[in-house]
């Protein structure tokens, strides 16, 4: 199923969907991606923030994340900005022996829609770098005056000018605690084409590969049908 115009409906049918997709990536997560031992959960509190998607590892996992297969990173960052007072910011380890280690965060209309609200949400995925989580941005807005583009906006922050600036992409960061290292992998998304699977790392060198296209189409096919026609 092609991308399509989110532009031509009101924020509200993003809205909609946006739940219904959040429930279907979880779920994919859940059901089959996820390795033994891992388990993910729709709209979770990470300190101050809510995130999307929360991937936590329970207690020890029982079977590591297969190796991510080779990719070339679009930028390798050894960030200025990881200091202390950054990184507690966010509680990493629960009081339930569950560690938090990846997040998914799908772009709202809302994210773009002014300059405070863009970085606020710019922040935020900085903020869960800095507390070592690994991140997953999926945007599939155009690009905004306020907004041009969140995962240049973040590598820029980071020290990289390598990610291009721009919407509708799948950006994935891999954090390496020590030394502090970001790698992102970004992917934008063709017109006309099929989601591509994006990485989702759960360890440095480790990840599993998210179905967008799947739960992309599932969740599209839960819209009332005046909605899905008036994005035919």
């Amino acid at each position: 199923m092609p991308l399509h115009d989110w532009a031509r409906v009101p924020d509200n049918v993003f809205h909609n969907f946006h739940v219904a997709w959040l429930a279907q990536l979880a779920g994919a997560l859940n059901a089959s991606v996820l390795p033994p031992g891992y388990l993910a959960r729709a709209e979770e509190y990470v300190g101050p923030f809510q995130a999307d998607v929360l991937t936590l590892e329970v207690g020890r996992a029982s079977s590591p994340p297969v190796a991510a297969a080779a990719r070339e990173p679009t930028a390798t960052i050894a960030p200025p900005r990881f200091d202390v007072t950054r990184q507690r910011r966010i509680t990493v380890f629960s009081a339930r022996d569950e560690r938090r280690v990846a997040v998914v965060e799908v772009v709202s209309p809302g994210n773009k829609d002014s300059e405070r609200r863009a970085r606020w949400f710019e922040e935020k995925l900085i903020d869960s770098l800095g507390a070592g989580l690994h991140l997953l941005l999926v945007d599939l807005l155009a690009p905004t005056a306020a907004a041009p583009g969140f995962a240049e906006a973040v590598a820029r922050e980071l020290g990289s000018d390598r990610v291009p600036a721009g919407g509708r992409a799948a950006t994935s960061f891999e954090c390496q605690p020590a030394p502090p290292v970001v790698r992102v992998y970004h992917q934008p998304f063709a017109p006309g084409a099929p989601l591509p699977p994006a990485p989702l790392f759960l360890e440095p060198g480790r990840a599993v590969d998210l179905p967008l296209e799947e739960t992309y189409s599932a969740a599209f096919g839960w819209l009332p049908a005046p909605d899905r026609e008036r994005l035919a």
